[in-house]
């Protein structure tokens, strides 16, 4: 039986595309579609990215960086 990925919504998440995570992925706003999702190989990495970039230094992701120009909201 395939294993099933349970969201939840972390209210402590400083980035404003942020969605919603499990385990190992990463729910973001869509740049195509309702999410975008970072899948990580284990979950101490989806930790270390998460607080990189989800609780930290947000402008430097890549996927902030483009959504910030799909929503016309960079100079």
């Amino acid at each position: 039986m395939p294993s099933v990925n349970t969201y939840q919504r972390d209210p402590y998440v400083k980035c404003k595309y942020y969605r919603k995570e499990s385990s190992t992925d990463i729910k973001c706003l869509g740049v195509c579609g309702t999410h975008t999702i970072n899948t990580f190989v284990t979950k101490a990495d989806k930790k270390e990215y998460k607080a990189d970039f989800c609780n930290g230094y947000m402008w430097n992701c890549p996927l902030y960086i483009a959504l910030e120009v799909d929503h016309g909201e960079t100079e």
